[in-house]
């Protein structure tokens, strides 16, 4: 009988309290591989296994997709306040040799980095 890490993962973290429970060790605990045969685990049909991972797949196709976003959000959010920094830089060191004009894409990059200029520059305040 084939079981899914979905469902391992889902039956793992179901029990969790359990195994912590069952953990040992002096200085911090430690889950062992005895630990795994103190604890019942049951494992239902193959065609209730097969209606789990039909109902769970895309909801982990999901998380999956939610996480990449995040990555790729978070690495936009460390652009952006690297350019409003070497922007900020850019205009109070440089200033005397030309004009500046930040373009951003659209009016949300650009409230965005205003948001980040806006504290760094001191001919504000």
């Amino acid at each position: 009988m084939h079981v899914s890490q979905r469902f391992l993962f889902c039956a793992l973290k179901e029990g969790i309290e359990h195994f912590k429970q069952h953990a040992v060790g002096a200085v911090f605990d430690a889950i062992v591989v005895d630990t795994f045969k103190l604890i019942p685990f049951a494992v239902p049909p193959e065609k209730m296994l097969r209606l789990f991972e039909e109902a769970v797949a895309p909801m982990f196709g999901q998380v999956a997709n939610l996480m990449e976003q995040n990555e790729k959000l978070r690495a936009a959010r460390d652009l952006l306040n690297k350019l409003a920094k070497d922007f900020v830089e850019h205009c109070s060191t440089r200033w005397q040799t030309g004009k500046s004009m930040l373009v951003c894409i659209d009016k949300i990059t650009c409230a965005r980095m205003f948001q980040r200029i806006a504290p760094r520059d001191d001919s504000r305040r």
